[in-house]
């Protein structure tokens, strides 16, 4: 539905990771302006595994913002993740 209708555009989603490296919680800190987007998004990021140091170290949840870019190609929808930032808790 969203590469038929053209819709593109970020969502910036904050993710608290467990230290078993799944997401605990998530939700959309800067909407893309379409309900759409946002939601897929938001089923990426509590879909997605974190690995490193940062996660296997700790035994408290890490926040991470994670900026979701949705762009239209032939034949179909590209999503990237073009930033990730840890936050300190």
């Amino acid at each position: 539905m969203i590469r038929v209708a053209g819709i593109e555009g970020d969502v910036r989603v904050t993710v608290h990771v467990g230290p078993n490296g799944k997401c605990d919680s998530a939700g959309v800190s800067k909407s893309s302006g379409n309900r759409q987007l946002d939601d897929a998004a938001l089923r990426a990021a509590r879909k997605a595994r974190f690995a490193g140091s940062a996660f296997r170290e700790g035994t408290h949840a890490i926040a991470c913002d994670l900026t979701y870019r949705f762009t239209l190609l032939k034949p179909g929808v590209e999503v990237r993740v073009v930033e990730a930032r840890l936050r300190q808790n």
